[in-house]
């Protein structure tokens, strides 16, 4: 960039600046100058559909590992209480993703919410809201603690965007 100059734009004020319907503010020419024709997308690929896609991807990943954990001769594991849940606990669990607000996720990670402070990240707030969800749950409140356990967010993140693409491209119109 050596050379180049760059017009910085001062974006005062809070109103989002709308001209002949393009989204002057928008971060990219497919939520601004496209918008109209990407509006379909919003359900499948927001930041909304995201933290639902997190959170399945949180409850699967723990259902599979307290399915592991429960089989294993692993003293650790047997220490910690893992155990197999009960279809109730895994109906419970899979409900998550259209229970929980994604409101709720994005306050936790923002400014706090509830007794959990901020986290100032995405994955870690994910985590939290539903290591809340699980606390209010007379049987799995024990298990709280084993959201998360070994994975990264990046874990989370690839595996939610994977189930995005993959579950959630038939419906919308391609054109052709």
């Amino acid at each position: 960039f050596d050379g180049l100059l760059f017009d910085i734009i001062d974006p005062s004020g809070s109103e989002e600046k709308i001209i002949q319907g393009q989204r002057l503010d928008a971060l990219t020419p497919a939520d601004g100058r496209y918008g109209r024709d990407t509006e379909i997308l919003r359900p499948y690929f927001s930041e909304r559909a995201l933290i639902r896609y997190r959170v399945i991807m949180e409850t699967e990943y723990l259902i599979a590992l307290m399915e592991t954990l429960a089989q294993s001769d692993d003293k650790i594991a047997k220490a910690g209480n893992a155990r197999e849940l009960t279809q109730e606990e895994i109906t419970f669990m899979r409900e998550l993703s259209n229970r929980l607000p994604a409101e709720i996720v994005q306050d936790i990670e923002t400014k706090g919410y509830d007794g959990i402070p901020r986290t100032g990240h995405d994955v870690a707030a994910c985590a939290e809201a539903i290591k809340r969800e699980m606390s209010q749950h007379p049987t799995l409140k024990d298990l709280a603690r084993f959201v998360h356990l070994g994975t990264t967010s990046e874990d989370t993140t690839s595996c939610a965007h994977a189930m995005m693409l993959h579950r959630d491209c038939d419906p919308v119109p391609c054109p052709g």
